[in-house]
């Protein structure tokens, strides 16, 4: 028998045992490794509201919620139950559309797209007497009396014409109401200081893309006014920029040009104002020089579309105005039923409204998608009108009027005439009938 050193059958040992160790790690997984990688099959429901609970079907989840976590459109939900096939969660608010997508500890799968249901929500910014009066305050301890014209500035502030108070009212996005000037107890006409300045049916109102002048459409006294909002204490911080006491209709350069109730203005990036002039059925346009121009409209009341001369504006004291970057004006108009219209051009056009169905449009704003956003002050509803002119309720009811704060379902409206929308998509809307300031927020 051949015989071997002991050095030799030490070195066949170690080599078998390192063969057998390394036939193990190729072929047997490690008892405590990792998981195997979540897979995503189904989503159900996949549309839905914020807290909707989805169910997500698949493979791999494991059993241990706290390594779960599942996001929708990047938006981190929460996670109620776990099995290895199905995953319970909540979807959070604000999430969007976008696709699904699970953690398992480190590991990630991609899911189907899941459509985000927005909903609406109402809450009162300022005032809700329905006698209504004037005290400055914070929220609902604050009075307002016959809000109408109603903008919003860059940082979220709120500016109402509070026309049976002959007051601009100022509210912050808390809620805090001041009187930014005008005299509760004496309408009339006067420019100067803000605080020395009076005002007699304030109507409507717009601001500047800077955001250092309000301007006013006053309808009694037949003018459109500004406020430097950045030299509220200069003797000239309330100023006429057109039109006279007079009332009547006149064209032509600053100091000259007549208004007959102006009752609903606009204004363009270019600082461009654009005013509904009631009483001579028209739209007007005013430069920054102070130079007046008809826009459309020819002295008549009617609703035919058409250029300069020949298009016809009805007659509207509730009547909204609004434009988009790009110079297209919209309006909304009353003759013998509401329309809502835009003029392009020097031309008019009837967007939606035709058939009758909306008896009171009355003031109008645009949101970020090109939505018309429209205050109904009969069917007591804010509604959205898209670039094919359908037409939908984003709050309120069109049966039944009230002061009720709640989701878009619930909220109620009472004679809303105006609305206007912050940077982040708010509406604010000034709720005439309950002489309150309400905020559409959207979750």
């Amino acid at each position: 028998m051949k015989k071997y050193s002991l050095s030799f059958l030490l070195w066949m040992f170690c080599l078998a045992v390192s063969m057998v160790a390394c036939k193990k790690s190729h072929n047997d997984p490690a008892p405590n490794g990792p998981a195997m990688h979540p897979v995503i099959n189904s989503i159900s429901p996949d549309h839905g509201p914020k807290n909707t609970a989805v169910v997500i079907a698949g493979n791999n989840f494991g059993s241990n919620a706290a390594s779960v976590k599942v996001f929708f459109n990047g938006v981190q939900g929460s996670v109620q139950s776990v099995s290895e096939s199905s995953i319970t969660a909540i979807v959070p608010a604000k999430a969007y559309k976008g696709k699904v997508t699970v953690t398992v500890d480190t590991a990630t799968a991609v899911g189907p797209v899941f459509t985000y249901e927005v909903t609406a929500v109402v809450t009162t910014l300022a005032g809700g007497n329905r006698i209504g009066g004037h005290a400055d305050g914070v929220g609902t301890s604050a009075k307002l009396y016959g809000p109408v014209g109603i903008a919003v500035d860059k940082v979220g502030n709120v500016y109402v014409g509070d026309v049976q108070a002959y007051c601009i009212r100022k509210i912050t996005p808390e809620g805090t109401v001041t009187t930014l000037s005008g005299n509760p107890t004496n309408q009339g006409f006067a420019d100067g200081t803000a605080a020395g300045a009076l005002f007699a049916t304030p109507r409507d109102l717009a601001i500047d893309t800077v955001g250092n002048i309000l301007y006013i459409a006053e309808w009694y006294t037949n003018r459109v006014r500004g406020i430097k909002l950045d030299a509220l204490q200069d003797v000239s911080a309330v100023s006429t920029y057109a039109g006279g006491s007079s009332g009547g209709f006149k064209d032509g350069p600053k100091g000259t040009a007549l208004f007959h109730a102006p009752n609903a203005i606009a204004v363009d990036v270019a600082g461009n104002l654009y005013v509904i002039d009631e009483e001579n059925f028209r739209v007007r346009k005013v430069l920054p020089d102070g130079s007046v121009s008809t826009l459309a409209g020819k002295g008549i009341s009617g609703s035919a579309d058409g250029a300069v001369g020949t298009s016809t504006i009805g007659d509207w004291p509730g009547a909204g105005v609004a434009v988009d970057a790009n110079g297209v004006v919209y309006f909304s108009d009353k003759t013998s039923y509401t329309t809502v219209r835009k003029i392009t051009s020097g031309t008019a056009t009837t967007i939606a409204g035709k058939d009758g169905t909306y008896i009171g449009f009355s003031g109008i704003a645009l949101d970020k998608s090109g939505n018309i956003i429209v205050a109904d002050n009969v069917r007591n509803c804010i509604l959205s009108i898209n670039a094919n002119g359908d037409v939908a309720i984003i709050a309120g009811s069109p049966t039944e009027e009230g002061l009720v704060d709640g989701t878009s379902d619930k909220a109620r409206f009472a004679t809303p005439e105006d609305v206007a929308i912050d940077k982040q998509g708010n509406i604010y809307v000034s709720d005439t009938g309950n002489n309150a300031i309400r905020k559409i927020s959207f979750e």
